[in-house]
């Protein structure tokens, strides 16, 4: 409870820095936002008209106070494309893009977590050599190949699988696949590296010793203590994948805040580009903060609040 509480108020300035540094770095970029929205032809009136309505005409620093002001109450302001609230918008979104990291883990650790703990029981085989290639390729070969390659045969040739999209399960099977190959390629070595070290431990050799099963050994005694690596690492990636995997979701057309970032850029939404950078900042906070916690819950020996 210490530690939760340690950590839940170290989230206020942690959101607070990431509010500010997304305030000011939408606002440093170069350019004028009111011609990127209107364009060069735009008349005079309707500029004036526009920058007061972003509150663009004040100070800087009024700017940034009215900002912090609407962020604690949860307004982030309307958008100029879809003439709604920025927040309506993003809670539309933003259940896509959860079941889809959702599934893309659960995949991602289907595939990586057997093959990373046989690897580290079989060290030097055949096996722990093959895993390696395939890890390799799998971190290597870009989401913006993979996706097509997949639509291309799963969905165009096949049939099995729709193009593009989200209507139902089927359409999940592509992005997922997409997005958990090069995160499963990452976490079988992870889980190989951790759990080759754990083995090598005095308790393993001792539980061998009392005749324990071999597979009792290595779940209970073993893999449990060689997680937090693999934790910290799913944490890391599940965070990426919650802020919007942009490249997969635009690929696959998929309603995301990742393919809505991407169109809020091409339509100069300004609002709407600050609003969606801004939450996906802090689901990288609150996902770390998440990953902190578990750490305490996977190995008791770990004590955080110290």
């Amino acid at each position: 409870m210490r530690f939760l509480v340690r950590r839940v108020l170290l989230l206020i300035p942690t959101i607070w820095g990431v509010v500010t540094l997304v305030f000011f770095l939408i606002h440093l970029t170069p350019g004028d936002p009111v011609e990127i929205m209107l364009g060069e032809n735009a008349v005079q009136a309707d500029r004036v008209a526009l920058r007061h309505q972003l509150g663009l005409d004040k100070p800087l620093y009024r700017q940034y106070v009215d900002y912090l002001n609407r962020v604690v109450h949860l307004d982030l302001g309307r958008s100029i494309f879809y003439k709604e609230k920025v927040m309506k918008i993003i809670e539309e979104r933003f259940p896509a893009t959860f079941t889809l990291a959702l599934v893309s883990m659960i995949v991602a650790i289907l595939i990586a977590i057997p093959p990373g703990i046989y690897a580290a029981v079989k060290q030097f085989s055949f096996w722990d050599n093959l895993t390696a290639v395939i890890s390799l390729l799998g971190v290597s070969i870009p989401n913006f190949f993979l996706g097509p390659v997949l639509i291309l045969f799963f969905s165009l040739k096949l049939g099995w699988f729709p193009v593009s999209g989200k209507s139902g399960f089927a359409s999940y099977v592509l992005p997922s696949i997409t997005l958990g190959t090069a995160l499963a390629a990452i976490l079988t070595r992870i889980t190989r590296s951790s759990l080759t070290g754990v083995l090598k431990e005095a308790y393993i050799t001792t539980a061998r010793a009392k005749g324990l099963p071999e597979f009792r050994v290595i779940v209970k005694h073993a893999l449990r203590n060689a997680m937090i690596p693999v934790v910290t690492i799913m944490g890391l990636q599940f965070g990426a994948l919650l802020s919007g995997a942009i490249i997969t979701e635009t690929i696959f057309s998929w309603p995301g805040i990742g393919r809505l970032l991407i169109d809020a850029i091409n339509t100069r939404d300004y609002p709407l580009v600050q609003g969606t950078v801004l939450v996906i900042a802090l689901t990288y906070v609150i996902v770390n903060t998440l990953v902190d916690i578990t750490y305490t819950i996977i190995d008791p020996r770990v004590r955080l609040e110290k």
